[in-house]
């Protein structure tokens, strides 16, 4: 009986350790993307992001900011990864 509970603790520890090394694969693969865009050297790839250049007479200006896209991946990726994975039993 109780080889049977560490068994199902070893296989719940397995069970973890893979969904943390699948959302830490699936964190770095998105970083990949959005550094590889900046690198691209072919004119006909789109980047990853749509942004607006505004021009004043004395500025220019992107729409959404940087800020705010960096925003957007950390609350809404990130932060939806990890309670993902917090709500795991």
């Amino acid at each position: 009986a109780k080889m049977l509970g560490d068994f199902i603790r070893l296989a719940d520890y397995m069970l973890v350790e893979g969904v943390v090394a699948r959302a830490i694969g699936t964190v770095e693969e998105l970083l990949e993307l959005v550094e590889s865009a900046r690198r691209v050297t072919d004119k006909t790839s789109k980047g990853v992001f749509l942004t607006t250049v505004s021009f004043t007479d004395t500025a220019m200006g992107f729409s959404p900011t940087e800020q705010d896209v960096l925003n957007v991946i950390n609350q809404n990726v990130i932060e939806g990864m990890v309670s993902t994975i917090q709500a795991v039993p």
